[in-house]
């Protein structure tokens, strides 16, 4: 018996989905397609506490340049009106850690964006890439490697 769990590195959830005009109109509305297209939310999830949190730490950063602690990200959400537990958002940061859309550096959060230009935001999906290349990479050489077994 193999002992898969051990050879995971990583799980990939990418969804291709319709981009509607209407999806386009507002922030929020962006925000939620980018989590449910990368996985960070399922679909019909009710939970707008990782929308809040993306919304607040992209506006901080894309206006800023630099990253925010959890006791900045709770002040800006309580600022908000948005109601979300510490424990909450740590918990929303480290998913969003593992799957390569942000980074902690001392105890600053912060999207991997690009400093080098303004649309530096696409490196979000350039940590999506490498991921995705490597596993193919995986898989064809374990078809190939099949193939020669028959």
């Amino acid at each position: 018996m193999i002992p898969e769990s051990q050879y995971i590195e990583a799980a990939i959830v990418v969804r291709d989905m319709r981009m509607p005009q209407e999806v386009t109109l507002t922030k929020a509305s962006l925000i939620r397609w980018l989590a449910l297209a990368l996985g960070l939310i399922n679909p019909n999830e009710s939970r707008k506490s990782l929308i809040d949190l993306v919304e607040v730490l992209l506006n901080h950063q894309l206006k800023g340049r630099k990253g925010m602690t959890v006791d900045e990200m709770m002040v800006k959400l309580k600022a908000a009106g948005k109601t979300c537990g510490e424990k909450t958002v740590r918990y929303h940061l480290l998913r969003m850690e593992k799957k390569g859309v942000v980074r902690r550096k001392n105890k600053e959060y912060s999207f991997l964006i690009s400093d080098l230009d303004d649309a530096g935001i696409e490196s979000i999906a350039d940590s999506y890439d490498t991921k995705y290349r490597s596993a193919m990479g995986k898989v064809r050489m374990a078809l190939a490697k099949l193939k020669g077994m028959y």
